[in-house]
Order: structure tokens, then C-alpha cells, then sequence
């Protein structure tokens, strides 16, 4: 015989069940924000309409274009905040060529190009943030330094991924 279970009960386990959905959704979105999108460049391709499979490649060739890079403003870490744990759980060192992304996995070393001087800095993405909608990635004041970051706090960068973080 089973047990009966109350409603709470069935609407408790509804309720997880769905934040798996939604987890697995988010999850799905995050690390393959392109899928519909290449599936149609897939099917483009064996078109028989010559026009759009070539749209449909110069469009694919463009997005493997901006998977390794991305351009915006970047801002430096306070300095209110050296000696903090980061998101990794080092603590954040005016000397070490570090930054902080959101949308980078943590590990994930990138060059980031002043686009203003021309200046190149590699940094290890080691913490969260910038936590603004304006900034892409904050600098750790050694990398700031290195690219020549002046009083204003912030530079138009260009960020390329260098290597993809290492998972054990």
C-alpha cells in the first residue's frame, strides 16, 4: 500500500521539479546562446536558395568570430576591496594580473587590449562582477597599470579569450 501524499507535499516536489526545469533551461541558455540560430545556419546550407545559405554563412562565420571576443568598458577594483576573498576564494593582490567577469567561467585567462593605446594585458578571470550593466570586466590595479588605465577609471577594451578555464 502507498502512502497518500497530502497536497503540500505533491506541490513540494512540483516545486523542485521545476526549478530543475528552469536550472537545466538557464543552463542550456547560457552555454549555448546561439543554438537556434546555428541549427538554422545548419539547414541553410543545403538551401536551395543560394542567396540565404551565404547570408547564413558569413552569419556563422561572424559568431565564431564573437564567441572569443567581446568589446565594452572596463572599470578597476577599488581599492577599498584589496585583500577581499574573490568568487575563486584567493584574495584580491594589487601585484597579480587579475579581473572580474560575469559571463567568463572563473579560471579563464584573456587578453584584454586597451583600444585607445593599443596596450594588451593578460589576466586571470578570478571573481564576479562588474556588478553594472556598463563595464564587461573589472581589473585588478596591476592590469589597469599595465594598460595604461589614467585617472577616469574606466577604458574602451577589447577582451580575447586566451585560454579556457581548467576544471578538475
Amino acid at each position: 500500500m502507498t502512502p497518500k501524499l497530502g497536497r503540500a507535499a505533491t506541490s513540494a516536489n512540483k516545486g523542485g521539479e521545476m526549478r530543475t526545469i528552469a536550472t537545466a533551461l538557464l543552463a542550456g541558455a547560457l552555454f549555448f546562446p546561439n543554438f537556434a540560430a546555428a541549427d538554422q545556419v545548419k539547414h541553410a546550407k543545403h538551401s536551395k536558395h543560394p542567396q540565404h545559405s551565404r547570408a547564413a554563412a558569413s552569419l556563422e562565420s561572424h559568431r565564431a568570430k564573437d564567441t572569443q571576443l567581446s568589446r565594452g568598458i572596463a572599470s578597476v577594483y577599488a581599492r577599498s576591496l584589496v585583500g577581499r576573498r574573490t568568487a575563486n576564494g584567493e584574495r584580491l593582490d594589487m601585484e597579480h594580473m587579475t579581473a572580474a567577469s560575469l559571463k567568463l567561467p572563473l579560471g579563464t585567462v584573456v587578453t584584454v587590449t586597451n583600444r585607445r593605446n593599443g596596450r594588451k594585458a593578460t589576466v586571470r578571470v578570478n571573481d564576479r562582477g562588474p556588478y553594472t550593466k556598463r563595464f564587461v570586466i573589472d581589473l585588478s590595479p596591476a592590469a589597469a597599470a599595465a594598460l595604461g588605465l589614467g585617472r577616469t577609471g574606466t577604458i574602451p577594451v577589447e577582451i580575447k579569450i586566451a585560454s579556457a578555464a581548467h576544471h578538475s
